[in-house]
């Protein structure tokens, strides 16, 4: 069977129409748990048991209203307490201290906590600080009644073990005598961490708008008091080697050495805290977290569930929370500091003799990478650097590290001897389970957590078939899937971008019945899990490609709009203002093209269907999209007609172009040199004559070309790799099933963070005589060596 054999049956899709009607179902599903120990306090450094997570915790919690909980989610809070709870570990009694402004002895949610032998304030603070600090790291999940009422809450020590204690000491005002009277008393106590989410800030690193808000002023001083302060802490932090003191990085947007004590805490027993959106970007504004190269880590500093002041009856009102109800949000490094001693206490209960040292490596070191665009202002201002990403997303570079208390407990230092996510066998794909439905010409992207949004598609077999609006996410972490928000529109090949913000635009698509492309987008915002309709393009598009710029822009180029037009148009989407605006068309109509952001911060458009639709001749040539003029640059020829081929950006910034189809299928390769702005062949053929694939590079040069399909349009599970270095081919780990992404481009394998290769989804079969497609729900995974 030839390709002009096949393409009549493909014309016959596309003109073929009926309507159909969506019905959109939501199941709630509540976790309800009923198993209540509690444990009684033990003797100092005696041990116990980790206990069962209570039904009085945050699992509770999220059950009933999820968004409570999110900051929770992302450092997986519960999955570590489960990892100690399945290990048995005995635990040994922690001590941990933190200086605040302020306690609330009598909030319901410290009934039992040992707050040790310390002064507290008992008066009812309705900005209560450092009783939602105190919360993060050790609110007590056992009421007074001994059963849960909603809204309660636990601290990260709570919900593994209840042989703690939490020390307190009250600082009215930033004396140096005060603050060091307050740790002197901590030490005394024997603390073996202490929290301090306060500071001052330099008066001449804040911006003049900083300087006029009245609640940044009273936190800013002059050079001759920030020098004294330094001093103090730095000799207080020094001369204290056996204490872990987790700090605040400050909230003043300047760089950490401005703030004292977070630019202080740069010692091995000292952590400096930044804080995070709850999509991984940094906290900004002119309360923006602090950062730079001082920030050891960072953690959720957005939308914190935590106590405040209370007041009878227990409810919302007494709680710091993201629901809006009281509308109150604790955030900032005052949230984010908690968070790392809360996990750097379940570490110490876990293994008493780790030094500080030691806990911080463990810290930093099992944090998951955060990335920024390259080239953004963001890029630069760090918020940690010990943690390794083992691949990094394009058009991204790593900025800092979060939290992440599951895979901490695990770290082998800790000795639990779990492990988060079992390393895949190098070159051998590894099946992790199938997803909640079939799909084809589905969109995958790996969002800022590291989970893949995974999106629309075809989901029954067979040619003249529908799409879906429904999406569902897969954890790395854990290998399973599970639904998320519904679209407003079943969608396939549409694009999915992954946003500054970390939020995703779904652009465009069609229905897989009527051939008319959409001209509506939607937002997915991770961290409510839900679509939203942002406005329409310019045009109605599906086949086409769409590229984040490093300003933040997103460029939407080409495709086919209204039936049986292929398109020349571009334009751009901006985040900010949820608008698009045109640009600048190319030479040619495409479709079926790739488009691949350059190191300069242009984008190469190569190949493509142009004018005439399908049958006719494809394109030679390729052209540069300017960001600085909005425009196309003149036609560059390629070595050989291309579409349904890949692009792939190599490190020493070129281009690799692989397969496709000319006339017919072609197994050649070629690199764009953007230095002397031309395409040049690679030495020798692709072993697998192949289009409809998927390609990934690795940092090293190797790009992986997989799947896709061969003549006369057969899926395969091939897989081969391509050496940049050596300028060659060779075969690797086969796909345990075959995966296409006929009819589209769209793709069906991303890099996770972890630097395996997933693959989901795809055509598995393709019957062109019976107009035929099978379509499979499976996914694997490929470790490359």
């Amino acid at each position: 069977m030839t390709l002009r054999a096949a393409e009549p049956a493909w014309n016959y899709l596309v003109n073929y129409r009926f309507s159909i009607m969506i019905n959109f179902q939501r199941k709630i599903h509540i976790l309800i748990l009923f198993v209540c120990v509690v444990a009684a306090f033990a003797l100092s450094h005696q041990t116990v048991f980790a206990q069962a997570v209570l039904p009085f915790d945050l699992l509770n919690l999220k059950a009933q209203e999820p968004s409570l909980v999110i900051p929770y989610d992302i450092i997986k809070v519960t999955e570590a307490w489960d990892r100690i709870k399945n290990s048995m570990q005995p635990l040994s009694q922690v001590i941990l201290g933190v200086v605040d402004t302020d306690f609330q002895i009598n909030h319901p949610e410290f009934e039992g906590v040992d707050i040790g032998r310390s002064p507290i304030s008992t008066e009812v603070m309705n900005e209560a600080h450092g009783t939602a600090v105190m919360g993060i790291i050790g609110a007590n999940n056992i009421s007074r009644s001994g059963s849960y009422i909603f809204p309660q809450m636990n601290g990260i020590l709570s919900g593994a073990t209840t042989n703690y204690i939490l020390g307190f000491r009250k600082i009215s005002s930033f004396r140096r005598d005060e603050l060091g009277s307050a740790l002197n008393g901590l030490v005394d106590g024997g603390v073996e961490i202490i929290n301090m989410s306060l500071g001052l800030v330099l008066e001449t690193a804040l911006t003049p708008e900083q300087k006029a808000n009245p609640f940044l002023a009273t936190k800013a001083i002059n050079q001759e008091r920030f020098t004294e302060y330094e001093k103090f802490f730095n000799d207080y932090f020094s001369k204290r080697t056996d204490i872990l003191f987790t700090v605040a990085a400050g909230n003043q947007n300047v760089d950490v050495v401005n703030h004292t004590p977070g630019g202080q805490a740069n010692k091995q027993n000292t952590i400096a805290v930044g804080a995070t959106t709850i999509v991984d970007g940094r906290t900004e504004g002119i309360f923006g977290s602090n950062f730079g190269s001082g920030v050891a880590l960072a953690a959720p500093g957005e939308k914190v569930y935590a106590p405040t002041g209370f007041v009878t009856p227990l409810g919302l009102d007494d709680y710091w929370n993201p629901s809006g109800r009281s509308g109150r949000f604790f955030g900032g490094t005052s949230a984010s500091a908690p968070m790392v001693t809360g996990v750097a206490g379940l570490i110490k209960a876990i293994k008493p003799n780790l030094t500080p040292a030691q806990i911080k490596q463990i810290l930093t070191e099992s944090a998951d990478p955060i990335f920024s665009p390259i080239g953004s202002d963001e890029a630069e201002k760090l918020l940690g650097s010990g943690c390794t990403a083992i691949s990094t997303p394009a058009g991204q570079t790593q900025r800092g590290c979060r939290l992440n208390a599951e895979k901490a407990v695990c770290h082998a230092l800790v000795g639990l001897g779990c492990v988060v996510s079992p390393p895949s066998p190098p070159g051998v794909w590894t099946s992790v389970g199938t997803m909640t439905t079939k799909r084809l010409e589905h969109s995958m992207t790996v969002l800022p957590n590291g989970k893949v949004l995974i999106a629309g598609g075809q989901t029954e077999n067979g040619f003249a078939s529908g799409a879906t609006t429904s999406a569902e996410l897969f954890d790395p972490a854990t290998n399973t899937f599970t639904r998320t928000g519904t679209m407003f529109l079943p969608r396939r090949a549409h694009t999915a971008t992954l946003l500054p913000n970390g939020k995703v635009l779904m652009a465009g698509g069609w229905d897989g019945i009527d051939p008319a492309s959409y001209i509506a987008t939607e937002l997915y915002d991770p961290a409510s899990g839900t679509f939203s309709f942002i406005g329409n393009m310019t045009h109605t598009r599906h086949w086409h490609t769409a590229t984040l710029l490093q300003d933040g822009t997103v460029l939407l180029i080409g495709g086919e709009g209204n039936i049986n037009e292929t398109l020349a148009s571009a334009e751009l989407f901006n985040s900010n203002t949820n608008t698009f605006s045109s640009v600048g068309s190319m030479s040619t109509v495409r479709r079926f093209h790739a488009a691949m952001l350059l190191r300069d911060g242009r984008v190469l458009v190569s190949g493509g269907n142009g004018a005439g639709g399908v049958g006719f001749p494809n394109l030679l040539n390729a052209e540069i999209y300017n960001p600085l003029t909005q425009t196309f640059e003149a036609p560059i020829q390629l070595v050989a007609a291309r579409l349904r081929h890949t692009a792939t950006l190599l490190p020493d910034a070129s281009v690799f172009l692989a397969g496709g189809l000319a006339f017919s299928f072609t197994p050649t390769a070629e690199r764009f040199k953007p230095v002397i702005s031309q395409f040049e062949a690679v030495s020798g053929e692709m072993l697998t004559n192949r289009n409809s694939h998927t390609a990934l590079s690795l940092s090293d040069g190797r790009v992986f070309i997989i799947g896709g399909k061969t003549p006369p349009g057969i899926p395969i599970p091939d897989v081969e790799l391509y050496d940049s270095g050596q300028d060659a081919f060779q075969l690797t780990g086969n796909m345990h099933i075959s995966r296409t992404s006929f009819p589209g481009n769209a793709s069906f394998a991303v890099m996770l963070a972890d630097g395996r290769i997933f693959a989901a989804g795809g055509a598995a079969d393709i019957d062109f005589t019976n107009a035929f497609i099978t379509i499979t729900d499976t996914a694997e995974v490929f470790m490359p060596d």
